[in-house]
């Protein structure tokens, strides 16, 4: 009973990985963590650059208008600079969330298989479950039971194999692939 119910929970835990790492947003959450100080620093001068403009708009009286023209274009021209670091910095964060995301869940798919291997190997001798002698699996029951060699048998492999498949194709039906 123990082989049968770790097979499937591994399995289970083995399909579904991909959508529990997405969500928990770990992307999200190493956002929020590796928020840097040069983020602050840009908005500050954003902030700064957006009051500059604004005041050159607002203090266009008494100058030419080649003057100010010039004046405001630099101002913009900084201001557009600003907002693309700012906006490049904030793709690099998403970036690396992203990257976060994929490498934990290739991680913990990569953990969760090879436990999988590791109790389908160390027990693939052993019967995960033993029929009686009324219920017959011909011409499948060699197939069945076959590193076991008990008759009426279900064995590792076969029971690994028809529960990653099962939960696969449930979570393809739920998802309406």
């Amino acid at each position: 009973m123990f082989l049968f119910v770790t097979i499937a929970v591994l399995c289970l835990l083995l399909t579904i990985v991909g959508d529990l790492v997405k969500l928990l947003q770990l992307s999200k959450i190493f956002r929020c963590v590796s928020g840097s100080a040069s983020s602050d620093e840009l908005q500050q001068q954003l902030k700064e650059a957006r009051e500059k403009v604004e005041r050159i708009r607002q203090g266009s009286a008494g100058t030419s208008h080649y003057t100010y023209t010039v004046k405001l274009m630099r101002a913009e021209n900084e201001l557009k600079t600003i907002q693309s670091k700012l906006r490049s910095e904030d793709n690099m964060l998403r970036l690396k969330g992203a990257s976060v995301e994929l490498v934990v869940g290739y991680l913990l798919k990569g953990i969760l298989s090879l436990a999988l291997f590791i109790v389908t190997v160390r027990n693939r001798y052993a019967p995960v479950i033993v029929f009686n002698e009324n219920i017959s699996f011909e011409p499948l029951g060699g197939l069945l039971s076959f590193p076991t060699g008990v008759p009426n048998a279900i064995s590792v492999p076969f029971w690994a194999l028809s529960c990653n498949s099962a939960f696969r194709l449930i979570l393809n039906a739920l998802k309406g692939k």
